[in-house]
């Protein structure tokens, strides 16, 4: 509830709102449960209001405000208006049923203008609203609903606004109907639906719209709120629009989203060599909502993806040629020379792992020719025993020599 006009005091011997004594003491009535309430540092200002919190209509009505100072009288008479705006059913309120907002009012005077808004912006009679003289009337709530709703009352000059806070509850995410979800291809993608808090479900699932066929629900989340329906490898024949719905309080809500496969393709494939040419070509499984590509070079790491440089500051062309359906789309990029810092964190690993083949492959080399060495030494010595008895006698007979050599030259003087 709001008050229309809120002051000050009733002082009577019966009927004391709230009372303050020059010692300082403060005395409340039991009507209003301490909720009434003047500020005594505002009293040397000549401030002698009282604040009423929480006002009900039960506080409506004239007041009486008295203050003795010395040995003068002073008093005002004030009378206090409180109105509210209320919902004429309790909620919660749902997607897809309807609510009717009432302005009630302690008293009405004559010629009195009531105006509706929503979110601060006022309303006019349409399907979806119907204006009365003191109530509106919401068709088909949906989640854009939620907000504040407004009763501006207009009087003699002077206006006073009452609202009403009116939270809709459904699938929380997405918000709404037509969302998008891009899908890499052959990578998990989860179709959002998540129902708001303090909601259980019952009788969810999914549709595919292309066949209408019930999809089978692999649940990303075991909550009992969150109907989220994952797909484990995204094919291109995934591509389309899914349905997700649900029964709460008898009513059924339902949110389609849109699932579009997206691919990157490489030409030449394969590891680049620095200061080729490489041509990305981006391709989706429905162009129907897109009106251009941005392409950005990313680095990537074990655990995420970080955007770095954007196109414009990236040596990066981008080709006009590409027709999809009428529309010119930027869905190729040309690399006309691929530089150490564009290649890919990827690519040097597979480097690596290339030098590191190569030198098994060199020691393997090695190691086959030292084996065929020995055999082809062992299989001559078998065909000419002969000619290995000489070789081993003049080896002897070498060495003989040189120890009596030596012997010799110990002997001399």
């Amino acid at each position: 509830m709001a008050s229309l006009l809120h002051f000050s005091l009733a002082d009577s011997a019966e009927r004391s709102v709230w009372r303050s004594e020059k010692s300082g003491l403060e005395f409340w009535s039991s009507l209003t449960n301490k909720r009434a309430k003047a500020h005594q540092p505002r009293f040397h200002s000549g401030d002698f209001s009282l604040a009423v919190e929480d006002t009900r209509m039960s506080d409506a009505g004239p007041y009486r405000c008295a203050v003795s100072y010395d040995r003068e009288n002073f008093q005002r008479l004030i009378h206090l208006h409180v109105m509210q705006v209320s919902p004429v059913t309790a909620g919660p309120f749902i997607e897809g049923s309807s609510l009717t907002l009432r302005f009630s009012a302690s008293d009405w005077p004559q010629g009195a203008r009531v105006s509706w808004l929503q979110n601060g912006i006022v309303l006019q009679s349409s399907r979806k609203h119907q204006i009365r003289e003191r109530s509106l009337d919401i068709k088909d709530l949906d989640r854009e609903d939620s907000g504040n709703w407004t009763c501006q009352v207009s009087y003699q000059g002077r206006t006073a606004r009452v609202s009403y806070t009116l939270e809709v509850l459904g699938i929380s995410s997405p918000p709404s109907s037509g969302s998008v979800v891009y899908g890499s291809l052959g990578l998990p993608a989860t179709l959002p639906c998540v129902f708001s808090a303090g909601l259980t479900p019952s009788h969810t699932g999914w549709q595919w719209r292309a066949d209408s066929s019930v999809v089978p629900v692999s649940r990303a989340a075991p909550s009992g709120r969150d109907a989220s329906l994952l797909i484990p490898s995204v094919e291109f024949r995934h591509g389309g629009v899914y349905t997700c719905s649900g029964s709460v309080h008898g009513k059924r809500i339902e949110r389609s989203v849109r699932l579009v496969v997206a691919s990157v393709s490489v030409k030449p494939s394969g590891l680049v060599s620095e200061g080729k040419s490489v041509s990305l070509t981006c391709t989706l499984s429905d162009y129907s909502q897109v009106d251009r590509f941005e392409w950005t070079k990313v680095t990537a790491n074990s655990n995420q993806t970080d955007p770095t440089d954007p196109p414009k500051q990236a040596s990066l062309l981008t080709s006009k040629g590409a027709k999809l359906g009428g529309l010119n789309s930027d869905r190729t990029f040309l690399i006309p020379r691929v530089s150490s810092k564009v290649l890919a964190q990827s690519s040097n690993k597979v480097a690596a792992v290339t030098l590191l083949s190569f030198l098994f492959v060199v020691l393997l080399l090695i190691a086959l020719l030292m084996y065929r060495y020995q055999r082809k030494r062992a299989r001559g010595n078998l065909h000419f025993p002969g000619l290995e008895a000489i070789r081993t006698e003049q080896s002897k007979k070498s060495r003989e020599e040189k120890k009596s050599a030596e012997a010799l030259k110990e002997d001399e003087p």
